[in-house]
């Protein structure tokens, strides 16, 4: 695993639950993919999540109905979701995305919205073997752009 700074770092697709691992289960066959890190559930998102972090593929499903996923799982079909592009500093990338048009999606407080699977499970990562291999995993998801969806991340290994 390497960072990847503005350069795309990985992508995300999006099936039905009962679709997620047939999902997972072709993209292994198609591209020999044999590390998977879960799935798991990603606390406060609704959705069952799986990602290989040396292939730069993710995998998500929403566990809810009416929730953001949900609803774009239903608006757009399974597949593509989002692409995550890699940067140094995702506050400072963030900050400039925003001063050139490109808004972020804010919180409640009108801050940028902030990802953290490393903190994500009661203040531990995600996937307990990223505490070995990730150093830093911070996204913020950013407003479609020609209806796409991106990702800033700031994703670094361990030394």
């Amino acid at each position: 695993m390497q960072q990847h700074v503005n350069h795309v770092d990985h992508v995300c697709f999006i099936y039905r639950l009962e679709n997620f691992e047939k999902a997972k289960d072709q993209f292994s066959k198609a591209f020999g993919i044999t590390d998977w890190d879960g799935p798991q559930e990603l606390p406060g998102f609704d959705v069952l999540q799986t990602q290989s972090l040396s292939t730069g593929m993710e995998i998500i499903a929403p566990l809810k109905e009416g929730t953001f996923f949900d609803e774009y799982l239903r608006t757009h079909g399974e597949g593509f979701y989002s692409l995550i592009f890699g940067v140094a500093d995702v506050h400072k990338a963030a900050a400039a995305a925003q001063a050139n048009g490109i808004q972020p999606h804010l919180d409640e407080k009108g801050k940028p919205v902030l990802v953290n699977p490393m903190i994500l499970a009661n203040g531990k990562p995600v996937y307990e073997s990223w505490t070995k291999r990730v150093d830093t995993y911070l996204e913020i998801p950013l407003q479609p752009i020609c209806g796409v969806h991106f990702y800033l991340g700031e994703i670094k290994p361990k030394s």
